[in-house]
């Protein structure tokens, strides 16, 4: 018989699967609490042994012959005669045998249970069935029931102390079968596990929870406990019938003392045997009668109502003299005494297992539950750094035990709560801490810092901030405060307060977009909207994404649309308003409204930590980001607030290219890098001053979340996102139909060469709009050249 470990300790059927570490591991130079792991082979013939080992079916054919092992003997002499034992003696040899099988299975094919705790507990519990089987048992103790048949009075006397010394014997024994119990104590805690695991996984499917592993620390403790828990249950089993006067002495009854008197009266009046016959009768109608008699002379007396062969050896009594023994029928003390044991068998079972879940309930409560906590913040910021710092982290055990406890025990919690004031331990500060450093670290490393935390949280030993780098690709935004130099003179100190006002507009509307806030560059922020690997094809020039992408189709919008709302919010935000009255700002720039330049460009970069070992900044080297810095500064040339190039173009929606002008085409790298440029107009004379609305983290994180989720379940099309904004319709009205089509015919024969006429036609466009900021560049731009291409014209604008 077998009686694995509480906590899945020689549970390998998971291991077979997916090979883990066998010990714990020492933490130190070089390892790393996820990486101390050992990959181990078992042959196909031991993996089959452990599987059959540790199924379902033998789980509950085991627990059934455990029952029967415990309780088989109390029954048999409580609602059994003595002709019906043999059946049970075979199904305890039955017992026995599986049993066996099972204990010599798991000391071959687990490693763990060879000589381990609970390998001597089940050979003790095994060896306990043996004084169930009287085929065996009595053999060893030396009785012999043919004894009692016999004219011999001195084999009789010698059977009856045999009995009572094997009496004493299987008393102690039969108390080291309740060992079996612990089979029971591990079955119930496998199956709360059991059950426990079931409900996480229910409220995962309902909730998308993630499911903490149970730790190291609290297995050994557990196991520990519940190890502890049964040598003490044990011992006091043991120890405290050596207390009891019987056990060392046998009590005489009155049945000892009568027949000491019939022998005493025998050898004064030898020939009589009225006191003999007296003595018979008096036992006659007795609840315990006698059955037999025997004279040391030869004679005996057997009783005719009862055969003496008829009753075990448990259920009878002997009491002899010099010269004579008598055996009585106590079947209804037998019986009494087989369903107090069996009461006692469910008692200690009872306390066993109430003792093994309550002396766990304050470690688990006060030390395993908190540290499997820490450990599952921790994992959760090793797995994903970003995720701690975007969402309120759910507490699978909290919601376990909130959602095990009945009604009373909620209201009692609540009672309890409005009585008494809260405390805070320790262990719950260590785990907020845990949580505030893994935000600190996500906030202060950003999207191309999760690598350097995931693997130095993974990886043991010294920090190692200098990584290798890793390819993506995606769409990077550059957005610069204009006028900042200008402001940071006159608002000094007030500066600080200036950027972060615009930074949470910033950051809090591309977050909301799916974008990310890399670097703050004072008055420049760097913002990136990844794809993830398996967009992509090929790391090209222009970036070459899979047929089945889902995040070209809306990713692009989505930058051009966190830019373009942006511009909404720093035109009506009050926080942002209260800077147009600023007498310094107003006094240095009469009329000063705070105003972005936005560049866009989609491309390839290398993620990773740039610096050394003493300092570190997350970011992304290529010159696509480069790019996008470039492109914010030639705003200002163009006098427009953003610039986007046609790589992100090209992914735009419908709707998205819809809303873009064609401004001109450059080329960068003395000819190699050709690009057309486009802007988004924008008027915000429509726009009306807002109230002031501090959306919370948690909230622009669901609102970021639900947003993807339905983009890339095509639920909503990203040109949607454009068409339902109000905000965006009412900055795009005023550009007419009329002015982008002359200013596409403008730039049509700009780019053919025929400059002077493309200057009649940009006049054309600024009478629609006077300070059409890309109309006028490419004026100024001719006029260098008096309004004649170069011969080597191609449509392309030289920048250097």
């Amino acid at each position: 018989m077998e009686i694995s470990k509480p906590l899945d300790v020689f549970n390998t059927t998971e291991n077979n699967k997916r090979p883990e570490n066998k010990s714990l591991p020492i933490i130190g130079k070089g390892t790393s609490l996820f990486s101390a792991t050992q990959e181990f082979k078992q042959p196909a013939i031991s993996t089959k042994a452990i599987r059959i080992l540790d199924s379902n079916i033998l789980l509950v054919f085991m627990l059934i012959v455990t029952f029967y092992a415990l309780f088989s003997d109390d029954i048999r002499i409580s609602q059994f005669s003595k002709s019906q034992d043999d059946g049970f003696f075979a199904l305890s040899c039955c017992a026995l045998s599986f049993f066996s099988i099972e204990m010599i299975m798991s000391f071959i094919f687990k490693g763990e249970y060879r000589w381990s705790f609970y390998y001597w507990l089940d050979l003790i519990a095994t060896l306990s069935i043996i004084p169930d089987i009287d085929w065996a048992w009595n053999p060893i103790v030396g009785i012999n029931s043919s004894s009692t048949s016999s004219s011999n009075v001195n084999q009789i006397q010698n059977a009856g102390k045999s009995s009572r010394a094997g009496a004493r014997a299987a008393r102690v024994i039969r108390i080291v079968r309740l060992v079996r119990l612990m089979r029971i104590a591990k079955l119930y805690k496998h199956a709360k596990r059991a059950v426990k695991t079931d409900s996480v996984d229910q409220i995962a499917d309902d909730d998308t929870v993630y499911i903490p592993k149970e730790s190291r620390v609290g297995r050994k403790l557990s196991d520990i406990i519940t190890k502890r828990v049964i040598i003490l249950v044990m011992v006091v089993l043991i120890l405290i019938p050596l207390f009891d006067l019987d056990f060392f002495k046998t009590q005489k009854y009155s049945w000892d003392f009568g027949l000491q008197v019939v022998d005493d009266y025998d050898e004064v009046f030898p020939n009589e045997n009225t006191v003999k016959v007296y003595y018979r009768d008096y036992y006659k109608n007795s609840s315990r009668p006698l059955v037999y008699i025997a004279y040391l002379d030869g004679s005996e007396w057997l009783s005719e109502s009862i055969d003496i062969n008829s009753l075990r050896e448990i259920e009878k009594y002997y009491s002899h003299t010099n010269n004579s023994i008598a055996v009585y029928d106590i079947r209804i003390d037998s019986k009494l005494e087989a369903q107090l044991n069996a009461c006692k068998t469910i008692f200690v079972c009872i306390v066993l297992v109430a003792a093994a879940i309550f002396f766990t309930n304050d470690a688990n409560n006060f030390a395993i539950i908190p540290i499997e906590k820490m450990i599952n913040k921790v994992k959760a910021i090793a797995n994903n750094p970003l995720k701690i710092a975007e969402e309120k982290v759910i507490d699978i055990y909290d919601v376990i035990e909130e959602a095990s406890k009945s009604y009373w025990q909620k209201l009692c919690k609540k009672c309890k709560q409005s009585s008494k004031k809260h405390i805070e331990y320790e262990t719950k500060v260590l785990e907020n801490t845990f949580v505030k450093i893994g935000v600190l670290l996500a906030l202060g490393f950003g999207e191309a810092g999760a690598s350097i935390i995931s693997s130095n949280i993974k990886t043991g030993g010294d920090v190692d901030p200098l990584i290798k780098g890793k390819k993506i690709a995606a769409v990077f935004g550059f957005c610069d405060i204009r006028n900042f130099t200008d402001a940071t003179e006159e608002l000094q100190e007030g500066v600080m307060l200036f950027v972060n006002e615009l930074a949470r507009i910033v950051h809090s509307t591309v977050d909301h977009y799916s974008g990310a806030a890399n670097k703050n560059i004072g008055d420049a922020f760097l913002i990136v909207w990844r794809f993830d690997d398996n967009e992509i094809q090929e790391f090209s020039d222009p970036i070459i994404f899979n047929q089945e992408s889902k995040q070209v189709k809306y990713l692009g919008d989505l930058a051009l649309m966190s830019f373009l709302k942006i511009m909404v919010k720093i035109n009506k935000d009050p926080v942002v308003l209260k800077y147009r009255s600023n007498t310094k700002l107003i006094k240095r720039m009469p009329g000063y409204q705070v105003k972005f330049g936005f560049g866009l460009h989609l491309g390839w970069a290398i993620e990773g930590a740039i610096g050394s070992n003493f300092k570190i900044d997350a970011s992304y080297l290529s010159h696509h980001v480069n790019m996008s810095s470039n492109l914010e500064g030639l705003t200002k040339n163009y006098g427009i607030p953003i610039l986007l190039t046609d790589r992100v173009y090209d992914i735009l929606s419908f709707l998205g290219k819809k809303y873009c002008r064609h401004v001109d085409t450059v080329s960068l790298k003395g000819g190699k890098d050709v690009y057309k440029l486009f802007t988004s107009d924008v008027d915000f004379s429509g726009i009306m001053p807002g109230k002031f609305k501090d959306n919370s983290k948690e909230r622009t994180k669901n609102k970021r979340r639900a947003l993807k989720f339905r983009l890339d379940q095509g639920v909503l099309e990203s040109s949607e996102v454009f068409s339902g904004s109000k905000e965006i319709n009412s900055i795009k009205e005023l550009f007419s139909e009329e002015f982008f089509e002359a200013y596409d015919n403008a730039l049509r024969k700009y780019l053919d060469g025929r400059w002077k006429d493309a200057l009649f036609l940009f006049k054309d466009v600024l009478k629609y709009r006077e300070n059409d900021g890309p109309s006028n560049s490419i004026i100024a731009y001719m006029e260098e050249s008096n309004f004649k291409a170069p011969k080597d014209w191609k449509g392309i604008r030289p920048l250097y």
